[in-house]
């Protein structure tokens, strides 16, 4: 297979060549010049094999037909478009492809690829499935995470869906190298109405519908359904928040005692949250907010692009990633002057006020809105909440609690440290002024 093509005549000879160092060896043609270095992993009709390649001197990933009987006309164009289509994807996260063997007379078709060392997502969580999450143990996750996203929005600028996203189909380098792997099953989109870039040589997918195509612990209710009109960016957006899912909860989205069951769930779009099905782990609640949104049931109620999913992801992982999101209507009281509190909040959408009692009546302090925050004082040793807040529009919080921020600052030690000694001298501070206002209020009322 892939014979050396372009040779001058009178170039090397037939009985050695050239290699590093000056070294002559046996020259390699044909079929002798990838040597069989045993089975990489079976796929349901296929085999990969590890494969060195003797005239590069670097070991290959060779795909090929793993069953006995030849494979259909169809089977066969489709195995030659996974070719093209992965081939065309050229990106640091998609695994590259380096040959393709159309196969014939006798011969199965092959694709050669970058070998790639390492192990998939799905074991990388399985190490760490009986912990606690820490946002110490969750950024390396979400670093690999948000590199599968750039990945597939790419994919996605070139008109394809890869509609199998999972963890077994990530690979994790030793140094950090991540890989979307297996684009056998993905759907070529028309470009009507899409900004794309299209593929050179490939048709847009054209299945009957009704075809099920897939995994089905992590299959979108329209996969599962058969509805293949339906499948389109927004698919991925659901694979990619069921692999969200299994970061959080160290298992897959779908958990039933048996594929019937997993399907039907599927179908339904039913699972447990996250935070549920693995209370151990205690998934931040901001990730299981992105999830819950990634994994709606309706497309619509979806992220409308991977790259709002992936810009989500990031902007928690910031900051606010273990901060809870609370909303509240318009005219709705957040928190109430003199009450007592240990919350603090940070507007994420919408505006409120704050307002203060005065001889006059209730008036308005100040107008807060996004990334503006109040009611700290009361993490800090305040006795009671200062100020009314009234949401003046439909409005959006993240909830500090000094438990949430131990697990935001974890891992950041003079952060942490810093806010701390703030908090125990804004304490003392108040504390004190408290007092010397008792005394004073004692000494008046003496003089009275």
């Amino acid at each position: 297979m892939f014979a050396l093509e372009g040779v001058a005549e009178g170039e090397g000879s037939e009985e050695e060549t050239l290699v590093g160092g000056g070294e002559p060896r046996p020259a390699v043609h044909g079929a002798d010049r990838y040597r069989d270095c045993g089975v990489l992993g079976r796929g349901g009709m296929s085999v990969v094999r590890s494969m060195h390649d003797q005239i590069i001197a670097r070991t290959v990933a060779v795909k090929t037909y793993g069953v006995d009987s030849p494979p259909s006309a169809t089977e066969h164009l489709r195995f030659i478009e996974e070719a093209r289509v992965t081939g065309q994807l050229e990106h640091p996260n998609i695994v590259p492809v380096y040959d393709l063997d159309e196969g014939g007379a006798g011969r199965a078709p092959e694709i050669v690829m970058k070998q790639v060392q390492g192990e998939t997502l799905a074991r990388v969580i399985q190490r760490g499935g009986a912990e606690a999450l820490s946002q110490a143990s969750l950024e390396p996750l979400l670093d690999i995470f948000l590199r599968v996203c750039d990945a597939v929005a790419y994919a996605h600028r070139r008109g394809v869906v890869h509609r199998d996203l999972k963890p077994e189909n990530v690979m994790v380098g030793p140094l950090g190298q991540v890989y979307v792997m297996d684009w056998g099953v993905s759907r070529i989109l028309r470009a009507e109405g899409r900004e794309i870039e299209p593929l050179v040589g490939v048709a847009p997918s054209a299945e009957d519908e009704g075809a099920i195509v897939g995994t089905v612990i992590y299959m979108s209710p329209e996969q599962a359904r058969g509805q293949c009109s339906a499948v389109d960016e927004r698919t991925d957006v659901f694979g990619l928040g069921a692999i969200l899912y299994a970061i959080l909860a160290a298992r897959p989205l779908y958990h039933a005692a048996t594929m019937l069951d997993a399907f039907q769930l599927a179908r339904d779009g039913r699972y447990e949250p996250p935070e549920v099905a693995s209370p151990h782990r205690v998934p931040p609640p901001a990730l299981c907010r992105i999830f819950t949104k990634a994994c709606a049931f309706r497309r619509s109620e979806r992220y409308p692009s991977v790259q709002a999913l992936r810009d989500d992801v990031a902007r928690v992982l910031r900051g606010g990633t273990w901060f809870a999101t609370r909303t509240y209507a318009a005219d709705q009281t957040v928190v109430q002057e003199g009450d007592a509190g240990d919350e603090a909040f940070i507007v994420v959408d919408g505006r409120c006020g704050v307002f203060k009692h005065t001889p006059r009546g209730r008036a308005l302090a100040l107008e807060l809105g996004p990334g503006d925050v109040f009611g700290e004082a009361v993490m800090f040793g305040a006795a009671a909440r200062t100020a009314t807040v009234v949401a003046l529009t439909p409005l959006t919080v993240q909830v500090v609690t000094r438990a949430a921020l131990d697990r935001e600052l974890e891992g950041r030690t003079w952060v942490r440290q810093l806010l701390v000694t703030l908090a125990d001298r804004f304490s003392s501070t108040d504390a004190e002024l408290r007092r010397l206002q008792r005394a004073s209020e004692v000494e008046a009322h003496g003089r009275s």
